[in-house]
This record gives structure tokens, sequence and C-alpha cells, in this order.
């Protein structure tokens, strides 16, 4: 088995695909072989060509266009055989639900649906005939909605760059009062350390005792380095208490900043599962939609049938009074007055724009409640943010406290040193009668004053350092500026770049489509890409030029006739099927519901699709088919 959507399908130049259906859809049990090129389903209304065109939709993957079981079956199946390759989807009932499996082609059924399955109710024919968004069917395989956040994300970047850029500047203004801070540090240096130099030169001009002298100097020096100690470690203290102050304050305020963020967690969880429980509505919704609105096309198609068969006994009574005529129920086979389906029409369709209504209600709660969701998640990251820096400044408001009671500690050990050394000083007659006591007391607070002057500058230098570091760092971030500017450029511009290509398929073909199919009255159908300066989304738009008596002019699309939107409606699947490159993983397209279109212009169309896929499958009516080439292959309703 496969499913990588590689295959004889598009390498072999004559491989027969090998179709087999059991119990899906109007099928029982049917077998048919299709060769490769053009292959024209023909029969009436209800003989299940349908049928047989989803049942290999199903095979090639597609989920919304795909066959469904009997009703009165617990099981069927479809495989899809070319070559060695076999392609599957199984169906199993059990009570109400009925369950999908198998190996279909491919594991991307958006691309089937939407552009090789060209059913009644395939979406890019369906946005035609209802004037839907186009731009959202040709669009529908790219994750527009991931991107969009790669894109938020980004600019999110590019702001906190800008902010950190802003901070930079302010910081740069600082550096010159610091350089001339510094400067003039440097200069006091200077002068202590003249003053120091005097002051020692005055203390060697004593003369004393060799015995003396040695002891008073020895003394003296002990002295002066138990002051510079102690001068030392109460710079220390007085460092770590005013680091101390603003960790303290820094930690209060990030208390503040936790008792001021509220995040509900219960909350969040709320939010999330009503997203969850809205996304299910919606996709029930839609899929409710898209079944009233196929039921809504076929009781339509059978009002339209002017072939019904009049089933009242006074035949001349039902011509004179339409409304009485009587149709066959396409579903049970039961005979039914023409009123009565289109009052249950009229009721399907009050039904429908009902859920479409329900259904925007339900996409405007959705963005509603995930704004919501995404701001308290933010609050929730910025609280763990703050947590975590409030944990960071308790070990370090302790650890300044510990070496604050450490060196507090030292200090008092250092004052007792010092105040023995002064004792034992005072007992020399020689200091005590001389000012050597007064000129080492200069000299140390001079000795002590280097010291803090010295500490400044290295807090300054430090200052300044950390600055230019920052405006340093100012071209890493213009540089990061820069490659966000080309990841926005490249994420936008693959947007733009596959709707342009999609718009370009389209006209393009739309007009070889027109020109062979030689509508009179159109002049041209094109859509146009319009960007908006609000936002980052494009929208498409068709446009209808009518040609009247030589002139020109545009039309609306409401006023296009069944024919004109069904063929455009095409030619929008054709146009995805080209720029998404489906045709070269899934070779093989499907068409029905071509009756409203001209039967010679059935043949052209059907000639022009074939250029563009190995496989094309078309499900016709046999006064459709009367005017097809002679090379396709026929395969008439009773072979399946």
């Amino acid at each position: 088995m496969s499913n990588t959507g590689t295959s004889d399908l598009s390498t072999s130049s004559d491989a027969d695909l090998h179709v087999e259906v059991s119990n899906l859809g109007g099928i029982e049990d049917c077998s048919v072989e299709i060769p490769r090129g053009v292959t024209v389903l023909v029969g009436e209304n209800a003989t299940n060509r349908t049928s047989l065109l989803r049942s290999i939709a199903s095979a090639l993957g597609a989920d919304e266009t795909g066959a469904t079981l009997k009703t009165d079956s617990t099981d069927g199946y479809v495989r899809l055989s070319v070559g060695e390759e076999t392609y599957n989807r199984t169906y199993e009932r059990t009570g109400s639900h009925v369950s999908v499996g198998g190996s279909p082609f491919t594991t991307e059924p958006k691309l089937v649906d939407t552009f090789a399955v060209m059913l009644a109710d395939n979406h890019a024919r369906r946005a035609v005939e209802l004037n839907g968004d186009l731009r959202e069917v040709l669009m529908r395989p790219v994750d527009t909605d991931e991107i969009q956040r790669q894109i938020t994300e980004l600019k999110d970047e590019r702001k906190t760059i800008a902010e950190k850029r802003e901070r930079i500047e302010s910081e740069r203004t600082r550096l010159p009062e610091l350089r001339n801070k510094r400067e003039k540090l440097q200069t006091d240096l200077v002068e202590i350390e003249s003053e120091i130099e005097e002051l020692e030169a005055s203390v060697s001009e004593y003369e004393i005792e060799e015995s003396g002298a040695k002891q008073a100097e020895q003394l003296l020096e002990d002295l002066q380095d138990g002051q510079q100690e102690l001068a030392d470690i109460e710079d220390k203290i007085r460092h770590h208490r005013e680091k101390l102050t603003t960790l303290q304050k820094r930690y209060a305020e990030a208390e503040e900043e936790i008792e001021s963020l509220d995040v509900p967690v219960e909350e969040l969880e709320r939010l999330s599962d009503r997203i969850d429980t809205l996304k299910t509505q919606k996709r029930e919704l839609e899929a409710t939609i898209n079944d009233l609105e196929a039921i809504l096309e076929v009781n339509s198609e059978l009002l339209k049938n002017e072939t019904s068969v009049l089933d009242e006994p006074d035949e001349l009574t039902g011509k004179l009074d339409p409304a009485s005529q009587s149709v066959q129920c396409w579903t049970c086979g039961s005979s039914v007055q023409r009123d009565e389906i289109q009052e249950r029409i009229d009721t399907l369709r009050t039904v429908v724009a009902e859920k479409r209504t329900e259904r925007n209600e339900v996409t405007a709660e959705i963005e509603e409640v995930r704004t919501e969701r995404n701001r308290l998640n933010e609050k929730k990251i910025e609280l763990k943010e703050i947590e975590n820096r409030r944990r960071e400044l308790e070990r370090e408001i302790k650890y300044r406290n510990e070496q604050i009671s450490k060196l507090t500690e030292d200090a008092a050990t250092k004052r007792d040193e010092i105040e023995r050394l002064q004792r034992e000083a005072e007992q020399s007659k020689e200091i005590r009668d001389s000012d050597l006591v007064d000129i080492y007391e200069r000299l140390s607070d001079r000795q002590y004053e280097r010291g803090r002057i010295e500490e400044e500058i290295e807090n300054v230098e430090n200052e300044i350092v950390k600055i230019e570091r920052r405006v340093d760092e100012e071209a890493e971030l213009n540089a990061r500026e820069d490659e966000i500017t080309e990841e926005l450029t490249a994420l936008r511009g693959r947007i733009e770049s596959l709707e342009r290509s999609a718009v370009e398929a389209f006209n393009e073909r739309m007009a070889e489509v027109l020109d062979i199919l030689e509508y009179e009255n159109i002049s041209r159908i094109w859509i146009e890409r319009l960007v908006s300066e609000s936002s980052d989304e494009a929208d498409i738009e068709l446009h209808v030029v009518r040609e009247d008596n030589g002139s020109a002019y545009e039309d609306t699309v409401e006023t296009l006739s069944e024919s004109e939107r069904k063929l455009i409606g095409f030619v929008v699947a054709l146009a995805g099927y080209l720029v998404h490159d489906v045709h070269e993983t899934l070779p093989i397209m499907l068409l029905d519901s071509l009756e409203a279109i001209d039967a010679n212009r059935i043949a052209a169309l059907l000639e022009y699709f074939a250029e563009f896929t190995p496989y094309l499958i078309a499900a016709l009516l046999p006064e459709d088919a009367a005017d097809v080439s002679e090379e396709y292959t026929i395969i008439r309703a009773k072979e399946f």
C-alpha cells in the first residue's frame, strides 16, 4: 500500500485505473476500468454517476466530497488500483456512527476537495455561485493563520528592539558626564598621592635609636596597616549596605507587581475549553450548511428538469396548473407535488441562512475568547518572570546580609587591634614628644581618601564600560532588525506570491476558456488582487465585462447565468490545481454537474481541461455526451 501521492499515475503513459466499489452512495457493487485520457460517465440523472465519482474521490483522499455508506449497509469500500499500487477507503457502520479507514492516494484532503474533485459541492464552484470569498478558496491549502502568527511575533520583536535602542540612546548621553567625572577623580588622585609622598618624607626625617626606631617604625607600620585594613572593611560594609538598600527596594517593587497581577488559572482553562467547544460547534455548523446546500441544489435541479414525468391522472389539469404536477422523489422514488418541494426548498434556504448567521456569531466569539485567553497568557508569563526575579533578589539579599554580618565582626576585631597598637605607641616617649603620630594620622587619612577615590574611579569606569558595551550591542540589534525585516518580507511575499500566481493563472485560463467557448456577450472575466493599507491580507475581487452592441460595461456576479457561474467555478478550481502543483502529485480530475452548460461547450471544456491532467473523468447526460470526441472513453451507466 502507498499514500505518498506518487505512483504509476504520474509516470506511466498507458496505465489504466481499476476501480472497485461496494455499498457506497447508490452503488451496490461495480468494477470499472478507466484508461489514461478523458473518460465520460454517461447516464441519466440518478444513475449513480455521481456516486462513482465520489467513490473515486474517496480513494484519492477526499473528505468533504467523498462517498457515503449506503443507508442499508453496514460496511463498504472503494479500491483504486494502477499497476502494483492500490489505494482504498473502507466504511463501517457501528450504531449511528460510520467510521472511515484505509490508505488513500494522498493525505491532503483539502487539495483533493478544493481543486481535483469538481463536483456540485466543490468549494471553488460554491464560492462563485454564492459570491463567496475567492481568496479563501485559492489559499485554502496554505496555513495563513500560522504565517500571520509568525508575522505578529516578528513585529513584537522589532518593537522590543526599538525600545532597547531608545534605552541605549538614553545611556549614551550619560557618557560625556561620566568621562568628565573620571578625569576629575584621576586629578584628585594625583594630588592625594603627592601629599602622601610628602608625609612619608616627613616621617623619614626623624632619627631615633636603632632598637627604638625599628620598634617605632614597625609599630607605626602596623598601626597604619591596621587603619587601612579597617578603612577597607568599612568601605566594603558601606558598599554592601548600599547594594542591599537597592536590592530591598527592587524586591519591594517586585512584590507590588506580583500583588497587582491576578492570573486566574481556572479562567484560562475555561477559555481554552470554550475555544475547543466553539471550534467543534463551527465545524458542525459548516458541515450542516454544506449538507443543506447540497440538498437544496439537488431539489432545485429536480424542479428544473423538464423531462420529469407527470404522474397526475389528468395530464391536461397538470399542464394548466404546473404547481399540481408531480415529480419522482430522488430519495424514496415516491410521487411528490412540485409546490410541496418548492415549499421545502424555501424552508431549507431559511434554515441555511440561520445556520450561516449562527456560524458567523460563533466565529466572532472564537476571536473574542482567543483574544482574552492571549491576554491572560501574557499576564501569566509576566508573573512568572517577576517571581523568578524576586527569587534571585532574595538570594542576593541573603548574601549581602551575610557579608555585612561577617565584615562587621572583622571591623570590631580590627578596632580592638588598632586600640592596642595606639596604646603601645603612646608608651614611646620619643614618639609621644614628636608630631610623628599626627603625621601618620594625616597619612592614614590621605591613604583612606586615596582608596576611596580609587574605588570611585573603578565604579565610574565600570559604568562607562557597561554603557559602551550596550552601545556596541546596537549594531547587533540593527542587524537583527534587518533580519526581521527580511523575514517579514519573505512571509508576506510568500502569501503575496501565491495570490498573484493564482490571479494570473485564473485570468490566463479564463481568457482562453472564454475564447474557446465563444461566449458572445462576455468580453472579459478576470479577478483582481486588492490590498488594504489597514490589513496584511489582500482581497480577491471578481470582475465581469459584457459587450452589448459594441459597447462594453462591467456587470455584477449576481447577474451571471447559471452556466456562466459554473464555468467560472471550474476555472477557479483549475487555477488552484495548477498554482498549488496538484497536477504533479494528483494527476486526476473529476467533473460533475455540467448540465447548465451547452453540450458543444461542454465538449470544448473537456478538451481544454484534458491538457492539464492525465486522467479526466466527467459525468454527462446522454444528450451532452453526444458532442464529445470519439477518442474519449465512454462508460455507460448500466456498467456501474
